[in-house]
């Protein structure tokens, strides 16, 4: 009986171990932060002892993700590597140049960099953070300053963390396949069943990318090598994270070959819908031929549209008169008046699409809102601005759960066609409530995973039980250069003695034939 009791006490306190976990979410876009922070949330409801640390950096976004953790808040003043207002720029540009990408790559490198550097310098900082003793790591891929921190602090376990999905050089240093031929690039509008020329632009988008970041975003972190007591090799930092947290649905995501380092975790910034306001409401209810929700997140803002986009939208939206459209337009204030359109500064985006009424979702198709969408079982119309959201968008259509629409040549015929088919084409409901239904009944749950996963690398961690081999090749190892290199030359080598072999017996049986007919023949005569 005692060894009975004796055995439950320990499954108990085992069961209600609390983990401290320090978190590092550097404010960078307003998604990346949502994302950490939800991270941080589902922990602390687990019964860990969170801690997020978020420096400043992108001074558009002011929010800090979480709001059950412990925040560790520094600042970074004068940042000129941000462009504030830049909603306004997006809505202009026609696409990016490789020297545009290549500007931002600089500025975002260097602005980690430059604010990386205060925080290694500062000892009190690092002492207490030290202090905690903490059991684990969490850092965003895309920073590459937690690493570091992690590494002046001797905080030996960690994971890491992603907002987006596996971009081209995060797979290579995890293993994991991102084969151009079938792999849409993280920043390419193609999906995965490509042409010739769609699989050479992906080609193209792929090499800048990867490059860019061997160039510049690599030996910019190498540079944190100085101000760390001892060696620092950023790439096998990174290698060295027992598992990686990808921001995306695998049920909505391009099917790729992954290695088990990989967890996807995608859908775990969806909150639980909450019930709607007595105005939003009575708006919903009341609109007896549905709703349309029109919004483009929170960096790009609809009041930043020229006004001949706005034109295009309003267009549209008078083509379908019966229809009711909620437009996230930051200011509420009609420069052209329609009945049918209702203007609001900020709207309870995840309510509304949970809501009966609500036919589709014309959006930007951000990371979030296309989670949001796809759990709530909403179509959408993506009309993709910058980075991710073209890939992401050619994924939801992939699937048959939205329509893509180009910002260059978009038109309000298009953009009303584009409405009525979500609305009328009654498969495109069904495909959006088919994969929320998949998404609730997969066999593990996005959070049970994350808690799970997190608890076990914690428990025994650090492990490099999934790292997959084939990420210590280099190039020539990893396509077996070096070995074709000596094949191809024995192979061709074997062929050209076995066809001069051949060809020599060749001639000699002519030969020994022209003389056997000769003789016979001499004889006969």
């Amino acid at each position: 009986m005692h060894s009975y009791e004796a055995l439950l006490v320990v499954l108990l306190a085992e069961s209600i171990a609390s983990y401290k976990i320090l978190i590092f979410s550097p404010r960078l876009g307003y998604s990346h932060v949502n994302f950490m922070g939800r991270i941080a949330d589902i922990l602390v409801e687990a019964g860990h002892d969170v801690a997020v640390f978020v420096p400043d950096l992108n001074p558009d976004v002011s929010n800090n993700g979480s709001s059950l953790a412990k925040i560790i808040r520094k600042r970074f003043p004068n940042n000129q590597y941000f462009e504030k207002n830049s909603s306004k720029m997006i809505w202009k540009k026609k696409g990016d140049s490789i020297l545009q990408v290549t500007r931002l790559y600089r500025r975002l490198a260097d602005a980690q960099r430059m604010s990386c550097q205060k925080h290694l310098e500062d000892e009190k900082l690092m002492d207490s953070l030290r202090a905690e003793h903490y059991d684990l790591g969490v850092t965003e891929h895309i920073s590459f300053c937690g690493y570091a921190i992690f590494k002046k602090i001797a905080l030996k376990n960690y994971v890491t963390a992603m907002a987006i999905n596996l971009m081209e050089v995060s797979s290579d240093h995890f293993g994991v396949s991102s084969n151009p031929s079938y792999v849409p690039a993280s920043f390419s509008s193609k999906s995965d069943k490509m042409n010739y020329f769609d699989r050479l632009t992906n080609v193209i988008i792929y090499t800048i990318t990867y490059g860019l970041t061997k160039i510049i975003w690599e030996p910019t972190a190498q540079s944190l090598q100085h101000h760390l007591p001892n060696e620092f090799d950023y790439i096998e930092v990174v290698k060295q994270s027992s598992l990686v947290f990808v921001n995306t649905e695998e049920l909505l995501e391009f099917p790729r070959l992954v290695s088990r380092k990989v967890v996807f975790v995608g859908g775990i910034a969806v909150s639980e819908a909450s019930p709607l306001t007595e105005d939003y409401q009575q708006l919903m209810d009341r609109s007896e031929h549905g709703v349309i929700l029109v919004s483009f997140g929170t960096v790009v803002k609809s009041k930043d549209m020229d006004s001949d986009v706005k034109e295009i939208f309003e267009g549209a939206f008078q083509q379908l008169s019966e229809i009711t459209f909620i437009w996230k337009y930051e200011i509420e204030k009609r420069d052209v008046y329609l009945s049918n359109v209702v203007k609001r500064n900020w709207v309870p985006q995840n309510d509304l699409l949970n809501h009966r009424n609500l036919l589709g979702f014309v959006s930007h198709c951000g990371q979030n809102s296309l989670m949001e969408s796809i759990n709530a079982g909403v179509p959408l119309i993506c009309i993709p601005l910058y980075a991710d959201q073209f890939r992401n968008s050619r994924a939801a259509e992939s699937r048959n759960v939205a329509l893509v629409l180009n910002k260059e040549n978009l038109t309000a015929n298009d953009l009303a066609s584009a409405l009525k088919t979500i609305i009328y084409d009654e498969s495109y409901r069904k495909s959006a409530e088919k994969l929320k239904t998949m998404i609730r009944q997969k066999p593990m749950s996005a959070r049970e995973r994350l808690v799970k996963y997190t608890e076990f690398v914690i428990k025994y961690g650090p492990f490099d039980n999934f790292s997959v081999a084939g990420s210590e090749l280099n190039i020539f190892q990893y396509f077996l250069v070096d070995v074709l290199i000596v094949i191809v030359p024995l192979v061709l080598l074997m062929i050209y003695i076995s066809a001069n072999l051949t060809l020599r017996l060749f001639f000699l049986f002519f030969s020994v034939s022209r003389i056997l007919t000769r003789r016979l023949f001499s004889v006969e005569g």
